[in-house]
């Protein structure tokens, strides 16, 4: 993202679609630069896990649904990037 030009620090807010590995990998690259982040995943177990797993890391994260109503909620608070 930063060789993107895009900024990653406490005051951006990324939306992630999914909880896998590769999200996690984002997540946690987010979080320790302070971002806040939502995780929207099918199974909203799943993310919550994530969520706890990372719970001590200086970054905000919530969690949503995958559908419409979750990611448009999400996205509706504005973000820095959709990922």
């Amino acid at each position: 993202l930063e060789y993107a030009g895009v900024t990653v620090n406490a005051t951006s807010r990324f939306v992630i679609l999914g909880a896998g590995g590769s999200a996690r990998a984002v997540a946690v690259a987010l979080a320790e630069r302070g971002a806040s982040l939502v995780i929207a995943n099918r199974n909203r177990d799943r993310a919550n896990g994530l969520v706890a797993d990372f719970a001590e890391l200086p970054g905000h994260i919530a969690t949503t649904t995958y559908d419409e109503a979750g990611i448009g909620a999400a996205l509706s608070n504005g973000v820095t990037a959709l990922i």
